[in-house]
């Protein structure tokens, strides 16, 4: 998540969040397939945890 939404989202959930992590991650590797559990394991989450987090998150972060 490159632009606005990603910034809103780093910035609403602040540095060393671990969606912010998560979102970093993805950054960093968004020519790879990565997936929700890789994600998840990356920040100490349960998958069902994580994608609920993400989800909030970015949803959040779309309407700043």
């Amino acid at each position: 998540m490159k632009g606005d939404a990603g910034i809103s989202a780093r910035r609403a959930f602040g540095i060393g969040n671990e969606i912010a992590k998560s979102i970093e991650y993805l950054s960093l590797n968004h020519s790879k397939n990565v997936t929700i559990d890789e994600l998840a394991s990356l920040v100490g989450m349960s998958r069902t945890v994580f994608h609920r987090k993400f989800k909030q998150a970015t949803r959040n972060a779309l309407l700043i």
